[in-house]
Formats: structure tokens, sequence, C-alpha cells
């Protein structure tokens, strides 16, 4: 139920009372409220109180005697009543022993729903003024009410002697009424009591379980803000200690289960790749090392439907004993990530990059002969590790890493061409490439030679192999990965492994139903794409001889060939990425033919069910998972950093400050 904005009425006098949730105003508090603001004192002792309800519907008034009354038919106004307003009367007697009418006030209270939106529709409240609540059956009840009326039934109250009675079931209206009738009950049977001091430490491991790099200090102030708990900071410091001991004895456990893990992985996922690697070179049991996952469904779905781009990056863990989780990723036929590997190592280095590839490569099975193309950010040991690996692979290296370290070198951080950087990185053709490096040139030389300096065909689009039919120049592929996942980082690695496959196995599912439910031969990303190209076609002039070229002219005077039997385009654009570009989007109107059927495969709806026909099955509980051969390993040897520990990413220069918590506005005159 959303709040409410409570406002009371006395003659002309308005009080507003202000946005209440349901569950935090009674009748006592809405009549104590508006005497305070209309007699300047609060109710006294034997004031009597009387609160009735008008419904609009009906006109009819009805008598709300306890809040569970209140709370039902907040809730029924709620359900059926959203856009209207319930008037509220109370009759407020300040005192027992007199009749005098002329000291009765009465209060007109108006509630009005914050909800807009009508539930169900259905008919108006039936209520019996004799029956608390007001409802006829309990099958035109829901939870809530239900919940109210046992309340209402079951609450404690004294016996008519004065004793205390207790039984199972019984209902108390808060902590506090427990503690005074447990104890009045103990001192009538004379026993004691023996009361258990609140743990704070269990209060203490909500905080801690979401991060465990809290300050002392700021997990105090957290539990006073969110729980309501007053406790020293020594109480704090020792909860935190008890909780971390435990979460590591969680982490340490998930390391011992690593084996099982992987074994049941590959049981109930068959044709799937799930490899330990451990450190044997120790005088003790063998440690952890890493562990790389790949499941048959994510193989089978890249090699049957995806472009053969995949991007590769690395993001640190932020659990007890740290790490780096690689990944490999790829792009559907709607262009979303395509998750195909992903394995846990101890840092980034050739040896981990070179592990990982390797059983990429054997669980991918890829014919040599055709192309494939790797995305990286020049990380530690990716390019010698893809070299060893993937010999024949090509390499794309991210541009908005490129810019960012351009942007570093002190030598070129006056200068303000980093629109001509991306211009230059975006051109389709190379004389169009060739012409902005001419700008770029007269403003700076070094500029100019630093960036030819690296590989041109790995951020040039003109330069990339038009075989792999995607004009990406950066790795968003792999940074939309690691956000996907970035609050599964500090967990242990048996937590992480099965956020990690229920992710992909719910991903798998609801994109299998998107597809299922598709009514056009492409997908929703490629007909946006397409559209976009015909509207800017149809500001183009077409011109056509007797061959097999179209001339297309745009307002400027520019003119771009055309060849739909070759499908190529002079802009490059429709040869790199498989999407006819504006100029081919015109020719094809020209030509009366479906744009459509000149997009690649790659983005039809075919290829995008062949992706994701594949399923991730579900594991049973860890105590059927079978036992696994071999010393279980131990966890890793904890790495600690100098310094105190990063909290933030380290942002690139490009990239602006991180967006605050809070700001301050200044407008202008």
């Amino acid at each position: 139920m959303l709040p409410f904005s409570v406002s009371v009425k006395i003659g002309d006098k308005v009080c507003d009372l202000g946005i209440v949730e349901a569950d935090e105003f009674s009748v006592v508090s809405i009549i104590n409220d508006a005497k305070k603001a209309f007699e300047g004192d609060f109710i006294k002792e034997f004031d009597i109180l009387k609160l009735s309800i008008i419904f609009p519907w009906s006109m009819q008034r009805y008598v709300l005697e306890t809040d569970a009354d209140l709370l039902a038919v907040l809730q029924e106004y709620d359900k059926l009543l959203v856009d209207s307003d319930i008037e509220l009367d109370f009759e407020y007697h300040p005192d027992l022993e007199s009749n005098d009418d002329s000291n009765v006030s009465l209060f007109d209270s108006i509630v009005e729903a914050e909800d807009s939106m009508d539930v169900d529709g259905s008919g108006s409240l039936r209520c019996d003024p004799n029956e608390i609540g007001g409802y006829h059956s309990s099958d035109e009840e829901n939870g809530a009410t239900r919940m109210v009326r046992y309340c209402v039934k079951h609450e404690w109250k004294p016996n008519l002697d004065g004793s205390i009675s207790l039984s199972e079931g019984q209902v108390f209206r808060n902590a506090q009424m427990v503690r005074d009738v447990v104890r009045g009950y103990a001192i009538q049977e004379g026993f004691e009591l023996n009361r258990l001091k609140n743990d704070q430490s269990v209060v203490a491991g909500k905080s801690i379980n979401s991060n465990p790099t809290i300050s002392a200090k700021s997990l105090k102030n957290e539990l006073h803000d969110k729980f309501g708990v007053e406790c020293s900071s020594q109480s704090v410091y020792r909860a935190k200690k008890k909780v971390l001991k435990t979460l590591r004895a969680d982490h340490e456990n998930s390391y011992a289960q690593i084996r099982k893990y992987g074994n049941i992985l590959i049981k109930m996922n068959p044709g799937s790749m799930a490899k330990v690697h451990v450190n044997t070179d120790v005088e003790d049991s063998p440690k952890f090392e890493r562990f790389f996952v790949s499941f048959r469904a994510m193989q089978t779905g890249f090699v049957k439907g995806c472009r053969p781009l995949i991007g590769l990056d690395g993001c640190h863990l932020s659990s007890e004993y740290g790490g780096v989780l690689l990944s490999a990723c790829a792009m559907d036929a709607d262009n979303g990530i395509f998750p195909l590997a992903y394995c846990v190592v101890e840092s980034e280095n050739t040896d981990s990059w070179s592990f990982f590839l390797q059983f990429l490569r054997e669980a991918l099975q890829w014919n040599t002969q055709k192309a494939i193309c790797f995305m990286t950010d020049r990380q530690k040991g990716v390019l010698a590790a893809i070299k060893n690996e993937w010999p024949t692979a090509g390499n794309r290296y991210c541009f908005r890493h490129i810019s960012a370290n351009f942007h570093a070198k002190k030598k070129f951080s006056n200068l303000d061409i980093n629109g001509l950087l991306w211009q230059a990185a975006k051109q389709g053709s190379e004389v169009g490439f060739k012409q902005v490096m001419e700008k770029i040139k007269v403003i700076s030389v070094d500029a100019y030679n630093w960036l030819m300096n690296i590989p041109i065909n790995s951020w040039a689009r003109h330069c990339f192999d038009d075989r792999i039919k995607s004009d990406h120049i950066t790795n968003n592929m792999s940074e939309c990965f690691n956000s996907w996942i970035k609050d599964d980082r500090d967990k242990p690695i048996l937590t992480l492994m099965e956020c990690l496959r229920r992710k992909v196995m719910v991903r798998f599912s609801e994109k299998w139903d998107e597809v299922e439910k598709m009514n056009d031969t492409i997908s929703t990303y490629s007909r946006k794409r397409l559209n976009k190209a015909v509207d800017d076609g149809r500001k183009l002039i077409v011109y056509h001889g007797r061959g097999e070229y179209h001339e297309t002219v745009d307002s400027f005077g520019k003119r771009c060939l055309v060849n739909l039997s070759e499908m190529s385009c002079d802009c490059g654009q429709w040869q790199i990425s498989g999407f006819p570009c504006a100029h081919t989007a015109a020719v094809i109107d020209y030509r009366r033919q479906y744009t459509h059927d000149y997009i690649h495969w790659y983005y039809s709806k075919e290829a995008f069910k062949l992706t994701y026909e594949g399923s991730i099955n579900p594991i049973p509980d860890p105590s059927m998972w079978p036992d696994a051969e071999g010393t279980p390993p131990e966890p890793p040897k904890r790495r600690n950093a100098v310094g105190r520990p990063r909290k933030n990413r380290r942002r690139e220069p490009d990239e602006g400050p991180a967006p605050s918590k809070s700001f301050t506005k200044h407008c202008k005159s």
C-alpha cells in the first residue's frame, strides 16, 4: 500500500499532517496531532475519542473502534477507491465527567491516497456495521485484511480478575507490551526470568555481509539509522570481527567444495567444461589458483548464431581472498551481451590469460580457417596469450582506452582533439580516415605519430575484417558484463559461481521466450537501426545508369557509389557491419525492394534463435554432489596490497568525475 497524504479540517482551518505510511499512523496519533495543531496541546488522559468513517459511494457512517479497523479500511480503500477521498469524523470529549455538549469538538479529517491507478476496478465496499472491519465474506478478503482480522481476534487481554494467561497464538501490540506482560506473568507464577541479551552481531551481519570493508564507525551509524540499535564502538568492533570470522569460514569451505561443484556442473550440463587448477608447489595441501567454466549452451550458441567477435576483460574480486574474474563475451543478433566463459584466476598475467584462452579454444573447437577476432583493453599479458593460443585470430583494441591513454600523456593533455580522434576511428573508408588524420597532423604532429604507431587495423574501423560483420570500436560488451555482475564480486567463490550460473541460465530462458514471441524476420535492434538508415536515405538523391552501380548525392553534394550485387558502398559501413547504410537504403528504396533482405544473416531471427536454443540446467543441493578425486584445495594465499584498499574504481581521464550522491545546483539568473 502506497503512502497517504493526511490533512485535518475544522471549520475553515486545515492542518496538513504530511505524507504518512499506512502502518505508521493510528486513530490516536491523528487526533493527537490535530488537537495539538488547533488547540495547542495534546489529548489528555481521560479524553473520550471516537472515530467514524463515511464511505463516499454509500454516504453511510461506520464506527472504527481500533487501529486494526482503520488499517483494514485503508487497505480496502487503497484497493477499490484509489482516486477518491476518505472522510473521517473525529469526536473529542475532553472530560469524562462532563456532559456539556459545548465541550465537543468535531474534527473532519480527509485522507487522500497517493495512488493514481485502480488496482482491479471491482465494485464498492460492502460493510456490515456490526462486524469488525466491515466484511461479509472471508472470500472477499485479501492477505492483509485477514491478518488484521486475526490480530484483532487474538489480541492479548488480561483476565476479568486482572490475572495474566498466556497461550499460543496471542498477539501483542509491541515489544514493550510483551516485556511487561511476561514480567508480570513471572511475578504471578513465582519464577525467575533469564533474559537473553540481544545479539548485536546478528544485526551487524546484515551490513557486513554486503560490505565487508565497512568501517566500525560507518557500521555504528548504519545500525542506528536503519535498525534503531544503539551500541558502543567497542561492541560494533567485536561484532564485526565475529561476523568476518564466520564469512572467512564460508570462503574457506567454498574452495574446499570447488572440485565437487565442477563435477556437478558437468553432470547436469553434459558437454560443458569446468576446470580446476591448483598450486601444488607448496609444502602442505594444494592451494586453489584457477577455475574455468563454460557451458555447452554457451559454446553451441556462439558457434551457431553469433558474430565471431569476442570481448575479453578482467575485473577484480573484492572477496576475502581477492583474485580476478576473466570473462569472454560475444553479442547476439539483438546486440545484447552473450557470455561465453568465465574464470577465476589469481591475477592478470600472460600465464593466467593463456590458461583461460586455451580452454576457451578447446571448448569452442573453433575451425582455424574461419575468421575470429578478439577485442581487448590491452591488459597485462592478454596480447601475448592470444598470440600463443589463437595465432590466426584478429585483434581489436578498445578505442576508449586508447583515447584515455592519449589524454593521460602530459604533452597531449592540453590538446582539444578528442572529437577528431573518435572521428578518425569511426571512418568506414580509407579516404575519410586519411582526411581526418591530416586534420590531427596539422594540430599536432606528435599526436599524429603517437596514434599511427598503434596498428591501425586494431582500432580504425575502415581496416576491420569485413568477415566479422561488426563495426564496434569499444569493448562495451565486456564492460556491460562486468556491470552485470558487480554486486556479486565480494561473495565466496561458490556463491559467485552460482550467481553467475543463475544469471546466465535465466538470461537464456528469457531470451528464448523473447525469440519465440518475435513477429519480425530480424531482431528488434536490427529493425531500429535499419529504420534509421531508411529515414536518412530518404534525404539522398539517387542516380542510376545501365550498370550495377547507383550514385547517391546528399544535400552537400557529396556522392557515394553503391553496388547491390556486391553488397558494397563507398562509405564502407555496409561491408564492415552487415547493415545497409543510408546510401544503400536509398538505393534499395529506389529499386522498390525490401531493405531487410540486404541485412546480414547474423542479425536475423533465425540466428537469434540458434544462439539461445540451448539451455543451462539447475544443479541439486550440495549434499547431493558427487565426490571428487584428489585433496580438496585450500584457499589461495591472501595478498594484501600496501596502503588502504581502494573502494572506488580508478576512473579514466576522459570519463570525468564519478556522479555524487548529493549535489548543489544553482539557478542561473
